[in-house]
Protein backbone atom coordinates (compact mmCIF):
# COMPACT_ATOMS: atom_id res chain seq x y z
CA UNK A 1 0.00 0.00 0.00
CA UNK A 2 3.01 2.12 -0.01
CA UNK A 3 5.43 3.11 -2.79
CA UNK A 4 8.73 3.19 -1.84
CA UNK A 5 11.73 5.64 -3.51
CA UNK A 6 15.20 5.90 -2.49
CA UNK A 7 17.00 8.98 -2.76
CA UNK A 8 20.28 9.26 -1.69
CA UNK A 9 20.95 7.79 2.22
CA UNK A 10 16.73 8.33 2.36
CA UNK A 11 14.04 5.97 1.63
CA UNK A 12 10.36 8.50 1.41
CA UNK A 13 7.54 6.60 1.26
CA UNK A 14 3.61 7.63 -0.14
CA UNK A 15 0.65 6.14 -0.40
CA UNK A 16 -0.87 3.82 -3.59
CA UNK A 17 -4.00 5.56 -3.27
CA UNK A 18 -4.88 2.78 -6.24
CA UNK A 19 -4.28 -0.49 -4.08
CA UNK A 20 -7.21 -2.59 -3.29
CA UNK A 21 -6.77 -1.84 0.43
CA UNK A 22 -6.77 2.00 0.72
CA UNK A 23 -10.62 2.55 1.25
CA UNK A 24 -10.22 0.59 4.49
CA UNK A 25 -7.12 2.38 5.76
CA UNK A 26 -8.60 5.78 4.75
CA UNK A 27 -11.83 4.45 7.16
CA UNK A 28 -9.02 3.70 9.85
CA UNK A 29 -7.34 6.54 9.79
CA UNK A 30 -10.41 8.56 10.14
CA UNK A 31 -12.05 6.79 13.01
CA UNK A 32 -10.89 9.29 15.66
CA UNK A 33 -12.78 12.06 13.21
CA UNK A 34 -15.91 10.05 12.60
CA UNK A 35 -15.96 9.45 16.50
CA UNK A 36 -15.68 13.51 17.76
CA UNK A 37 -18.64 14.11 14.83
CA UNK A 38 -20.55 11.72 16.39
CA UNK A 39 -20.47 12.45 19.83
CA UNK A 40 -20.91 16.13 18.84
CA UNK A 41 -23.87 15.48 16.38
CA UNK A 42 -25.58 13.17 19.43
CA UNK A 43 -25.31 16.51 22.05
CA UNK A 44 -26.19 19.40 19.75
CA UNK A 45 -29.47 17.36 19.53
CA UNK A 46 -30.17 17.38 23.41
CA UNK A 47 -33.24 18.93 24.52
CA UNK A 48 -31.29 20.06 27.84
CA UNK A 49 -28.59 21.49 26.24
CA UNK A 50 -24.95 21.88 27.60
CA UNK A 51 -22.95 24.28 28.62
CA UNK A 52 -19.83 22.65 26.64
CA UNK A 53 -19.25 19.31 25.60
CA UNK A 54 -15.59 17.87 24.93
CA UNK A 55 -13.15 15.59 25.56
CA UNK A 56 -9.94 14.95 26.82
CA UNK A 57 -7.50 12.79 27.73
CA UNK A 58 -5.97 10.11 25.42
CA UNK A 59 -8.19 10.56 22.90
CA UNK A 60 -7.85 14.04 22.88
CA UNK A 61 -4.04 13.74 22.53
CA UNK A 62 -4.46 10.99 19.79
CA UNK A 63 -2.86 8.23 21.74
CA UNK A 64 -6.32 5.91 22.64
CA UNK A 65 -6.29 2.47 22.05
CA UNK A 66 -8.28 -0.81 22.64
CA UNK A 67 -7.91 -0.09 26.27
CA UNK A 68 -8.13 3.78 26.28
CA UNK A 69 -11.46 5.35 28.18
CA UNK A 70 -13.25 7.89 26.39
CA UNK A 71 -12.78 10.90 28.87
CA UNK A 72 -16.16 13.40 28.36
CA UNK A 73 -16.15 16.79 29.83
CA UNK A 74 -19.98 17.64 29.94
CA UNK A 75 -21.38 21.06 31.83
CA UNK A 76 -24.62 21.81 32.22
CA UNK A 77 -26.98 25.06 33.67
CA UNK A 78 -26.73 25.19 36.87
CA UNK A 79 -30.58 24.95 38.78
CA UNK A 80 -31.78 22.65 36.27
CA UNK A 81 -35.50 21.25 37.28
CA UNK A 82 -35.86 18.13 38.78
CA UNK A 83 -37.98 17.24 34.84
CA UNK A 84 -34.59 19.04 33.05
CA UNK A 85 -32.11 16.64 35.49
CA UNK A 86 -34.06 13.47 34.30
CA UNK A 87 -33.55 14.71 31.11
CA UNK A 88 -29.80 15.56 31.56
CA UNK A 89 -29.28 12.18 32.89
CA UNK A 90 -31.28 10.47 30.11
CA UNK A 91 -29.17 12.16 27.60
CA UNK A 92 -25.73 11.59 29.28
CA UNK A 93 -26.66 7.82 29.29
CA UNK A 94 -27.17 7.96 26.25
CA UNK A 95 -24.24 9.11 24.96
CA UNK A 96 -22.08 7.14 27.13
CA UNK A 97 -23.69 4.12 25.94
CA UNK A 98 -23.50 5.62 22.34
CA UNK A 99 -19.79 6.13 22.85
CA UNK A 100 -18.89 2.17 24.06
CA UNK A 101 -21.17 0.79 21.20
CA UNK A 102 -19.55 2.85 18.42
CA UNK A 103 -16.16 1.91 20.38
CA UNK A 104 -15.61 -0.86 22.41
CA UNK A 105 -14.28 1.58 24.83
CA UNK A 106 -15.63 2.64 28.11
CA UNK A 107 -16.81 6.06 28.26
CA UNK A 108 -16.01 8.28 31.10
CA UNK A 109 -18.30 11.00 31.58
CA UNK A 110 -17.29 13.67 34.16
CA UNK A 111 -20.82 15.52 34.20
CA UNK A 112 -20.65 19.22 36.37
CA UNK A 113 -22.46 21.68 36.19
CA UNK A 114 -21.37 25.58 36.28
CA UNK A 115 -21.19 25.18 40.17
CA UNK A 116 -19.44 22.27 40.48
CA UNK A 117 -17.14 23.25 37.56
CA UNK A 118 -16.33 26.72 39.21
CA UNK A 119 -15.61 24.93 42.41
CA UNK A 120 -12.97 22.55 40.85
CA UNK A 121 -10.98 26.02 39.13
CA UNK A 122 -11.13 27.15 42.74
CA UNK A 123 -9.89 24.24 44.26
CA UNK A 124 -7.23 24.09 41.52
CA UNK A 125 -7.45 20.23 41.11
CA UNK A 126 -4.90 18.50 38.75
CA UNK A 127 -8.00 17.61 36.29
CA UNK A 128 -8.79 21.51 35.59
CA UNK A 129 -5.02 21.49 34.01
CA UNK A 130 -5.80 18.52 31.98
CA UNK A 131 -8.98 20.33 30.38
CA UNK A 132 -7.12 23.32 29.94
CA UNK A 133 -3.95 21.73 27.81
CA UNK A 134 -5.58 18.93 26.18
CA UNK A 135 -9.37 19.64 26.01
CA UNK A 136 -11.34 19.26 22.47
CA UNK A 137 -14.72 21.01 22.45
CA UNK A 138 -16.80 20.15 20.43
CA UNK A 139 -20.34 22.15 21.21
CA UNK A 140 -20.81 24.45 23.52
CA UNK A 141 -18.83 27.45 25.24
CA UNK A 142 -15.03 26.89 24.39
CA UNK A 143 -13.06 25.14 27.56
CA UNK A 144 -10.80 27.53 27.94
CA UNK A 145 -13.18 30.40 28.02
CA UNK A 146 -15.31 28.64 30.20
CA UNK A 147 -13.00 27.53 32.98
CA UNK A 148 -11.63 31.55 32.45
CA UNK A 149 -15.25 32.72 32.91
CA UNK A 150 -15.75 30.41 36.17
CA UNK A 151 -12.31 31.77 37.73
CA UNK A 152 -13.41 35.09 38.03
Amino acid sequence: MLHAERRSSAVYYSANREHLAWPAVEVLVGLRRELLRRITEEARGWSVPAQTVAVFGSLARGEGDTDSDVDLLLVHADDLTDRQSQVWEEQVDSLVAAVESWTGNRAQPYDVSLRELRAHVSAAEPIVQSWRREAITLTGRDVNTLLRSVAR
